[in-house]
């Protein structure tokens, strides 16, 4: 895929939605924030703790 055709940021249906992108994005050495931003809404226990400063 080209650089400029990747994803910037994905919005997750929810928090466990976005627990696997980010997940799946650690599997494939995709940088966070800086190459790729998650955001879920719906503020479930895992969710929380996942956040960056």
């Amino acid at each position: 895929m080209r650089e400029q055709d990747r994803l910037t940021a994905i919005f997750a249906f929810n928090d466990l939605g976005a627990i696997n992108v980010y997940r799946a994005a650690r599997q494939h050495s995709i940088s966070l924030p800086e190459q790729l931003s998650i955001i879920g809404f719906d503020d479930v226990y895992p969710g929380a703790s996942m956040c960056h400063p």
